[in-house]
């Protein structure tokens, strides 16, 4: 466990500023800088929020997605500053503490050398790796709570004592709270309970005993008063606003994002090929480059079908114990046909560490039958007890380990690609530099991450609305504020424009008799034009 921890900090520590700091990643963490500075007005989403010694703390950064995050970083701001590490760094210790907390479940669960097994391989996984140091922008924080749940619940199973319970669902209760999406995995775990648990009979003594899917209703109790206490911001805000309602509302059939909820088996088929893509680690193509271990979603594969069957033929002691973690894995990549956004591999990160345990536990299962279909001697058994699994892990770790180092290769030399680019740093040193500027983000993608880098001294007023096109609200509005000639207007490159506006933004300047003019470009590594600023006289 203390190598995986000490390997995987290494691999995601290094060039940690890089990419650049992107967007998604500032907006949970743009609310604790204000709570720092006191002198800032918070942001709350829909207003909502609480009134605690004279500081005002957000719940909810957006309809869907809770303030956890925030209040992560808060201790990481004192130590290390307002600074892209702070937060990076937090996303890592976050990632290294469910790599913890997945080894000493996995050792109760299988024992130690399935979970050595496989928290060595999630340690190298580049999925894990680069999703986990920018762990905001894909809440990895639910995670960590996934598997202090799990823990907790192995420790109520050994122990009885349904405080255990209790606490693994107020887990649950928090990561529902860090995200809605993390909905899929309390679905899963239920439907996990309720299949091992089903009896196509009623049992005379269960009923008696009050028990439903192996629970007393009391213990069903205590696991709701967990899941609504660790829940309660996101109630709260819903009983005041309804905003998670009214998306779940506005998106259960057709997304903002053109997901079609409807059109399962195509939405299934996008699902099977994020996982894939999960797995052999080829989602970074904004490094510069996708690299991929090709042999990571047929070892997967053989793993679970070879675990399946050593278990039924050899391990029987194992059947529900392996069957939970597969039927938990399927149900996951199963409900990932279905979303309020959008169909990314990211959505998948919850997963960990249970395709490395498959893997892990297929290797050191058939290392032990493969040692005892023959007479061996003591050091030879215990020799090839290890062989196999060495042998049989060693081609995805190394894999791994190639795609992470080729990974870094591609940041140094690009810095990372459009959004991603650390040109964001030159914008914001440039901002920074001249105060006198007012700047104005007339596309999505940068006013967070500028206010995050120059540590609050730069807020851009965000100015473009969510539509494809401009309205008749971003025109009059521009109007309003072209009046002031100090601002200066800030859009992205062609090739990483979001929402464009700087045709509808030269024809108001024209409009107005004004004349528009590029102050400073930006460019990343390799030459791509990726922010303008510009002014109006």
């Amino acid at each position: 466990m203390l190598a995986a921890v000490v390997l995987f900090m290494a691999l995601a520590l290094y060039q940690i500023n890089l990419p650049g700091f992107y967007y998604d990643e500032a907006l949970d963490v743009v609310p604790a800088m204000q709570i720092i500075l006191a002198g800032q007005p918070t942001e709350l989403l829909r207003g909502i929020g609480l009134r605690v010694s004279g500081l005002t703390l957000p719940v909810m950064i957006m309809d869907y997605l809770g303030a956890v995050n925030t209040y992560l970083v808060l201790p990481f701001f004192q130590v290390y500053g307002f600074t892209v590490f702070a937060v990076r760094f937090m996303c890592v210790v976050v990632a290294a503490g469910a790599l913890v907390l997945a080894y000493f479940w996995l050792r109760g669960l299988f024992g130690p050398g399935v979970a050595g097994v496989a928290v060595l391989l999630l340690a190298v996984n580049p999925s894990f790796i680069f999703w986990g140091r920018m762990g905001v922008s894909v809440t990895s924080v639910m995670s960590l709570l996934a598997m202090a749940a799990l823990l907790a619940f192995a420790r109520w199973r050994a122990a009885g004592r349904d405080l255990w319970l209790f606490l693994g669902a107020v887990a649950l209760g928090l990561g529902l709270w860090a995200k809605f999406l993390f909905l899929w995995y309390i679905v899963a775990l239920a439907m996990a309970q309720a299949i091992l648990n089903f009896r196509f009979r009623l049992n005379r003594q269960a009923l008696l005993a009050s028990q439903v899917f192996g629970l007393a209703i009391s213990q069903w109790l205590t696991v709701a008063v967990g899941l609504a206490l660790g829940a309660w911001p996101l109630l709260w805000f819903n009983l005041n606003t309804g905003g998670t309602v009214q998306v779940l509302a506005q998106n259960i059939e057709n997304t903002a994002y053109g997901v079609d909820n409807r059109d399962f088996f195509n939405n299934l088929r996008t699902a099977l090929e994020s996982f894939r893509v999960f797995l052999n680690g080829g989602y970074f193509w904004y490094y510069g480059q996708a690299f991929e271990n090709a042999l990571y979603p047929a070892m997967f594969t053989l793993s679970a079908l070879g675990a399946v069957a050593l278990v039924w033929a050899r391990y029987r002691h194992l059947r529900r114990r392996v069957a939970f973690v597969l039927i938990v894995l399927g149900l996951l990549v199963l409900q990932s046909s279905f979303t309020i956004s959008g169909l990314w591999a990211t959505h998948l990160y919850i997963a960990v560490p249970l395709p490395q345990t498959v893997v892990a536990l297929f290797a050191v299962l058939a290392g032990r039958w493969l040692a005892r279909t023959r007479p061996w001697g003591t050091m030879a058994r215990r020799a090839l007890t290890w062989a196999l699994p060495v042998v049989f892990v060693a081609p995805l770790f190394l894999g791994d380990l190639w795609v992470d180092l080729r990974y870094h290769q591609a940041l140094q030399e690009t810095g990372g690609l459009g959004r991603f680019s650390d040109a964001i740093y030159g914008l914001a040193s440039y901002l920074d530099r001249n105060p006198k500027l007012t700047p104005w983000a007339l596309d999505w993608g940068i006013s967070k991450s500028v206010q995050v880098i120059t540590q609050g001294r730069v807020n851009p007023q965000e100015l473009y609305g969510f539509q494809e096109t401009p309205g008749p609200d971003f025109q009059r509005r521009l109007s309003e504020v072209l009046a002031d000639p100090d601002n200066i207007y800030l859009f992205h490159g062609a090739g990483s424009v979001v929402y464009p506006r700087s045709e509808a933004f030269l024809q108001t300047v024209r409009a107005a008799g004004k004349q528009a003019k590029a102050e400073q470009a930006f460019f990343s590594r390799s030459g791509e034009l990726i922010y303008v600023a510009m002014s109006v006289q």
